[in-house]
């Protein structure tokens, strides 16, 4: 799942913005023959972690991979990790995560729910 075309609209709103600033602005990040940019985000990296963290999806249009779930990438709500086949695996769901120190009686329910 990821977006397939930004909406016209958002992009041009904020194009102008990025021509204004970056128009013979040398950094390592621009093509000095074509002025297209060609690296990361150019702002601060506090700025980049608050901008992604609210993404506006009204602004994508969105393939799913499951028509009928558009919910299915989500999983069953657990990693590999934390199946049996993938502790057969070898796989550690955290280092920190101790089973010794999980309640019994809840390990036993999830022995026998096959979690």
């Amino acid at each position: 799942m990821g977006p397939t075309t930004h909406k016209s609209s958002g992009v041009k709103d904020v194009a102008h913005v990025f021509r204004k600033v970056l128009t013979n602005c040398g950094h390592r990040y621009q093509d000095n023959d074509t002025g297209r940019l060609s690296g990361p985000y150019a702002g601060s990296t506090l700025h980049y972690i608050e901008m992604i963290t609210k993404v506006r999806w009204e602004d994508m249009e969105i393939d799913y991979l499951n028509k009928h779930n558009k919910f299915a990438f989500m999983g069953i709500g657990r990693h590999m990790a934390q199946t049996d086949e993938g502790r057969a695996a070898g796989l550690s769901s955290s280092p920190y995560y101790r089973p010794e120190r999980i309640d019994s009686r809840i390990l036993d329910l999830a022995k026998k729910a096959k979690i």
